[in-house]
């Protein structure tokens, strides 16, 4: 289930990415990862 959160998560954030600053978004995005790990 924590997989599956953190693929729903990253798949929000990516659609978020598209409408915002990539890089920010990519940041966070890589930040959140490394919080899971």
């Amino acid at each position: 289930m924590k997989t599956l959160s953190a693929i729903t998560g990253f798949s929000v954030l990516l659609t978020t990415v598209r409408l915002k600053n990539e890089t920010a978004g990519f940041q966070t995005a890589f930040s959140i990862l490394e919080t899971i790990e």
